[in-house]
């Protein structure tokens, strides 16, 4: 039974000596610095208007009161947006579906590709398919699926019952130009 209790005495040494030193240490430097006269905490002092004297004497002219001016605030400066520059061989590949594939309207379609280089914070990728009625986008992916490679599911059921071409984008958030346009596939929407 002695043995358990101090076991449970060093126990609690152990974890209130850290604390225990580190607040005499605090102590000592907060101490130091009061004796040294340079307290951490300084005094601010506000200026007070005086109210003119309510008498009739009259005003010295030499003393003289300049009114306060105005700070200007410093406006801040846009930096223009500078795309980065990729090798000449960069390229998004498309790796699925294939061309000319055809899905049912009510279905899904997962659209994968290959990006070599690793995204930035700022950038993604945006999936567009490309309809009589215009361009459409079908989703936006930040991560990878598996190593270099990219997938977004897509729910073709708000697409045309048509033929629609798609590509892929690399954007950032920093601009509303893309960085990077994929080669455009086609495929066969049945009703």
């Amino acid at each position: 039974m002695n043995i358990v209790k101090k076991a449970r005495l060093r126990q609690i040494v152990y974890i209130s000596l850290p604390l225990f030193l580190l607040l005499l240490g605090i102590g000592i430097i907060t101490g130091w610095e009061r004796w040294q006269g340079n307290p951490t905490i300084t005094q601010q002092s506000t200026a007070t208007a005086v109210a003119p004297p309510a008498s009739n004497t009259p005003i010295d002219p030499a003393i003289t009161t300049i009114p306060p001016t105005a700070t200007p605030t410093p406006q801040p400066t846009v930096t223009p947006y500078i795309p980065p520059t990729f090798p000449p061989d960069t390229m998004i590949a498309l790796l699925g579906p294939p061309q000319n594939s055809t899905f049912n309207a009510q279905g899904t379609v997962v659209f994968y590709w290959r990006w070599v280089l690793p995204l930035s914070d700022d950038q993604y990728f945006s999936v567009y398919a490309q309809t009589n009625e215009g361009e459409q986008l079908l989703g936006t992916v930040t991560e990878p699926n598996l190593g270099t490679s990219y997938r977004l599911t897509a729910n073709l059921s708000d697409l045309p019952p048509t033929a629609v071409d798609w590509h892929i984008r690399l954007q950032t958030k920093e601009s509303d130009q893309p960085l990077f346009i994929s080669d455009s596939r086609s495929l066969n929407i049945l009703p």
